[in-house]
């Protein structure tokens, strides 16, 4: 990836750190223009923040040079599956 995409990537990770970090401090997550509270969808707001989470890893890993190659294979070697590749 060129120098220009990986700057994005690593703006795209560090926005939604911070979005994060606000979700985690006040409890409230804002997706879509919809508010998704821990007090009233626990479930909902878990989800949220998991999924943002991946998110900002993925971008995080983009950014610092991986591709989604290497996470590919990551991935595979966490959950112990092999493939047909050499």
């Amino acid at each position: 990836m060129d120098p220009f995409g990986r700057v994005m990537m690593g703006g795209l990770a560090v926005v939604m750190f911070v979005m994060l970090l606000r979700a985690t401090m006040t409890g409230v997550v804002y997706n879509e223009g919809d508010a998704v509270s821990a007090d009233d969808n626990p479930s909902g707001f878990v989800l949220n923040v998991v999924v943002d989470t991946a998110g900002m890893f993925f971008f995080g890993a983009l950014a610092a040079g991986y591709t989604i190659d290497d996470m590919w294979q990551v991935a595979l070697k966490l959950l112990n599956l092999k493939t047909g590749m050499a």
